[in-house]
């Protein structure tokens, strides 16, 4: 009975740090600070007027604003 109580508490200990350690991993780069990997991955944009996701190279960019296209980066200027 003893050794069943050893092994359940030595598994406890093992699972504890295996958890502390997955999620001290996933903390070390934030989702909003990732820059472009060497595999040619670009960063994404959000399109402020529709919202649709698009590659940085893709976008346009108009006053530090991120659009889809050219008649997007003109609506929110226009009444």
């Amino acid at each position: 009975m003893k050794l069943l109580m050893w092994l359940a508490l030595l598994g406890l200990v093992v699972a504890a740090l295996y958890v502390k350690k997955s999620t001290a991993s996933k903390a070390a780069v934030p989702h909003g600070n990732r820059r472009s990997d060497s595999d040619g991955a670009e960063n994404m944009l959000r399109c402020v007027y529709c919202g649709v996701y698009l590659p940085s190279s893709e976008a346009v960019h108009d006053s530090g604003s991120a659009y889809c296209c050219e008649e997007h980066c003109g609506k929110l200027s226009q009444p």
